[in-house]
């Protein structure tokens, strides 16, 4: 189809495909359809139902009351570009500037963009001289696909090593667009929801992460927005091995999350954090927190519940081929994070009613000492009815203490009488790393 015309506008030709008029109305100009292509990137634009609304006095001025569109769409035939877009600034430069010269006023209801690797809708837009508000839009699409689009949009977002997953996204927008226009600035509140997202962090997997969002910035504190989720639910997060051991999973984590971020701060992006009560299975049994944890400058204090943690898999988890021990272990952990190191003083663990079975077999050593001797033989099939352990740990040297005294008897030493033991264990965690 040969074009009706031909023009440039940012270096770029576009070419009138279509033009459909509908008769003039009393102080009222219609347009029904207007169809442009963009050769030079692929792009095909359709405007539908422009309604141009005049009266005498602002026509003798060169002047146009407002301009109202029904709907345009843009159909971008290629994917977009890796590099950040730098082209919607003049653009928005060149509308304010024909907005203050021919129109007092311009409504938009809707826009629709689609690429190979986007949709996007706008609604309501309403456009004066220095002035813009909208509502944007995101259908269910591949998450690559929203941080690329913040790329261009110069948004920075945490670098996630991402599999799969989908988002679907509503913002409102406000903006008095002073130059430099910034669509950070612009956005009044973002709401969303991730479905079925898969990443890597810190060596391990997340799977199956869904987690309805809100984002809206802090009128107290320019810069930092509050970010709630609720309810955050994973199905499981595949645990990185420590040292040579196989690894572990936890399964079905659910919580409620809030936090204040500061997007442009490479120091301090994380102001702060609330997490709501949660739960998640590891080891076989149940793990939750006894009350919400608030962390403010990477500090704070938490109270993880244990039930039924199974030890043997504990054990395998820790690399440990020497030692096994069958049962199960239930307690309290009080954790303390200053300045993002996590610490564990005075946590308290005991064996369940029913007790278990400790097989300690080391490589063949001789110690001299007696009572060393004569315990590890008692270790060495031994049948507890009790066990009670203190456990302290530090993040930053990665050391865990154990002080455990468990009561039971070897049939096989001593006649099986029943004796108590007091061990003191200590071990630095190693994560292997790939």
């Amino acid at each position: 189809m040969q074009p009706l015309i031909a023009f440039g506008l940012q270096g770029s030709e576009y070419k009138l495909i279509e033009l459909k008029l509908k008769p003039p109305d009393h102080h009222q100009w219609v347009i029904d359809s207007v169809r442009l292509r963009d050769h030079a990137n692929e792009r095909n634009f359709e405007l539908r139902s422009l309604i141009f609304n005049y009266d005498l006095d602002t026509l003798s001025q060169g002047r146009i009351q407002s301009l109202a569109i029904g709907q345009v769409k843009v159909m971008d035939e290629t994917a977009l570009q890796s590099a950040p877009s730098s082209d919607s600034r003049p653009l928005l430069l060149i509308l304010n500037q024909l907005l203050k010269q021919w129109l007092d006023e311009f409504t938009l209801q809707q826009l629709s963009y689609q690429s190979q690797l986007l949709m996007i809708n706008l609604y309501d837009g309403h456009y004066t001289p220095y002035h813009l508000s909208a509502r944007l839009e995101l259908p269910p699409q591949p998450l690559q696909s929203l941080t690329q689009l913040a790329a261009n949009a110069g948004i920075e977002l945490p670098d996630l090593n991402l599999h799969r997953g989908n988002a679907t996204i509503t913002a409102e927008l406000e903006s008095d667009l002073t130059p430099p226009f910034s669509l950070q600035d612009a956005i009044q509140s973002i709401q969303g929801s991730l479905h079925q997202v898969t990443l890597e962090q810190f060596g391990g997997t997340i799977n199956n992460l869904s987690a309805p969002f809100t984002i809206q910035p802090n009128p107290r504190n320019p810069g930092v927005y509050s970010l709630a989720i609720a309810p955050l639910t994973i199905q499981q997060i595949e645990l990185p091995p420590v040292g040579s051991s196989s690894s572990e999973t936890i399964d079905q984590l659910q919580t409620a999350l809030a936090l204040q971020i500061k997007p442009d701060s490479s120091t301090a992006p994380l102001h702060a954090v609330k997490l709501s009560t949660f739960s998640f299975q590891l080891l076989g049994g149940t793990i939750r927190s006894l009350h919400p944890i608030n962390i403010q400058q990477n500090t704070g204090k938490a109270t993880l519940q244990l039930q039924q943690i199974e030890l043997s898999r504990l054990l395998k988890m820790a690399g440990s081929h020497a030692l096994n021990i069958s049962g199960a272990l239930r307690g309290e952990l009080p954790i303390t994070i200053e300045q993002g190191a996590v610490k564990i003083q005075n946590g308290s663990l005991n064996a369940a009613p029913s007790g278990g079975v400790i097989r300690f077999n080391p490589p063949t050593i001789s110690l001299g000492e007696q009572g060393i001797n004569q315990a590890l033989q008692a270790l060495s099939n031994f049948h507890y009815k009790r066990l009670k352990a203190t456990v302290d740990f530090d993040s930053q040297s990665m050391l865990i203490k154990i002080q455990a005294t468990i009561n039971g008897h070897n049939p096989d030493f001593m006649e099986g009488r029943e004796v108590e033991l007091n061990l003191n264990l200590s071990e630095q965690l190693r994560f292997r790393t790939y």
